[in-house]
Parts: C-alpha cells; sequence; structure tokens
C-alpha cells in the first residue's frame, strides 16, 4: 500500500469515481458531500475521520480500517461493512440511509445508530451488545444470531427479532415493539 498520510484535512464535493482517492491513511479527516458509490476501499486506513452527506452507496470495505469513525447524513444503500478490519472498529451513524447495507459478523458493541432507514439490512451474526437504535427504520432489517444484549430499541420502529434466534437478554422495548417480537407465533395483539 502507498505510504500516503492525510491529516486534519477537509475533502469537499469530491467524486471520487471520477478523482481517485490516493492510496494511504486518514487521520482526523472530513469529506463533505463526497461520492464514493461502488468503490472498493480496500485497505484504506481512516481514524478519527467524519463522513458528511457523502454517498458510499455500494461501497466494498474490503479490510478497511474504521477507527473512531462517524457517518453523518450518508446515503449508504448497499454498502458492504462485513469485511471491514475488525481491529479498533468503531463506527457511529446518524440520520443515515443504510438500506440493504451488510454488518453480517461484525463486532459492534456499543454502536450508535440514530435516525437511520435501514430496510433489508443485515445484522446477522453481529455481535452489537449496548448498541443504540434511536429512531430507527427497520423494516425488514435481519437479525439472526445476532447477539443484542442490552440494545435499545424503545425508539426503533417496525423491529421484527425472533428472540429464539437471537440474545436479547437486556434489550430495551417499547410496548409497540411487542408484535415485532411476537410475529413468528402469528398471534393477534390489541395494544
Amino acid at each position: 500500500m502507498n505510504d500516503a498520510f492525510f491529516q486534519d484535512q477537509l475533502f469537499e464535493h469530491k467524486d471520487f469515481t471520477d478523482q481517485h482517492l490516493p492510496e494511504g491513511e486518514y487521520e482526523a479527516c472530513t469529506f463533505q458531500q463526497c461520492i464514493f458509490s461502488g468503490l472498493a476501499l480496500g485497505k484504506y486506513q481512516f481514524s478519527d475521520c467524519r463522513f458528511e452527506a457523502c454517498d458510499l452507496s455500494m461501497v466494498h470495505f474490503h479490510q478497511t480500517s474504521l477507527q473512531e469513525i462517524e457517518f453523518l447524513d450518508c446515503k449508504m444503500i448497499g454498502c458492504h461493512l462485513e469485511d471491514v478490519n475488525p481491529v479498533l472498529l468503531s463506527i457511529s451513524m446518524k440520520n443515515c440511509l443504510l438500506d440493504f447495507a451488510f454488518f453480517e459478523g461484525l463486532h459492534l458493541p456499543e454502536t450508535t445508530f440514530e435516525n437511520c432507514k435501514m430496510e433489508g439490512t443485515n445484522f446477522a451474526k453481529a455481535k452489537l451488545q449496548g448498541s443504540g437504535f434511536k429512531d430507527c427504520l427497520l423494516d425488514h432489517a435481519i437479525f439472526e444470531n445476532t447477539d443484542l444484549q442490552n440494545c435499545d430499541f424503545r425508539t426503533a420502529r417496525n423491529v421484527v427479532i425472533d428472540p429464539e434466534k437471537n440474545q436479547i437478554k437486556g434489550a430495551a422495548f417499547s410496548l409497540h415493539s411487542l408484535p415485532g417480537l411476537l410475529r413468528k407465533y402469528e398471534l393477534d395483539i390489541d395494544y
């Protein structure tokens, strides 16, 4: 990998599908309204960076290092995060469009997901202990063999989780989430 190092830089209105993002390490950088759509960002290193209003749809993060990364107002449809470098992986997502994104098998304890749309997002086999899904829309999100212990789903909408196929001890749900926890039993619940 190239030894390029970028620190405390602002990248604005860049289309990296036309203008290549140099391979290297990015520390404390901010990316605003940049387009990464469809790129393979393998082996890039990002630490303490912010992505604001960026298009990261269909991006493949194969062995990408994401340490203390904030995604704000980003479009991340079909984003492939399942193959990121797991060492010191830490992300937070706010106001992001994460439909059909892949978090399968990731170890992401205490991750913040806030006001995100996550239709069909795959969390199978992920370890999300203590994570929060504040005001998230989870239509058809996939939770299978997922560790959701102590997660907060109280303000999440359209939550469907099979308690027999996931670890949910200590997870917080609101009364309106009850039908999604019992859906497989085909019960008629008035609330």
